[in-house]
């Protein structure tokens, strides 16, 4: 039970501080910089969900694209 409790509490701290990582860099109203596999530096970006996996999704309002990240950081598809 420790366990999985454990690892649900990581889970959540990382979707935290990924969604205030993203909020802060999009007050900065940086430019994109995507590559697969890489982690996502700088990004604008007005629309960020994240589901319950810890992926997150983020909405590039200039290309009209959905930005897939995973816990780490790193850009899954774009």
């Amino acid at each position: 039970m420790f366990l999985k409790n454990n690892a649900f509490f990581i889970k959540c701290i990382s979707c935290f501080m990924m969604v205030f990582l993203c909020n802060s860099i999009a007050l900065a109203d940086l430019k994109p910089i995507k590559t697969i596999g890489k982690p996502l530096l700088f990004y604008s970006a007005t629309d960020i969900a994240v589901d319950s996996l810890g992926n997150s999704y983020i909405l590039d309002n200039s290309d009209k694209k959905i930005i897939k990240l995973n816990v780490a950081g790193e850009v899954i598809a774009d």
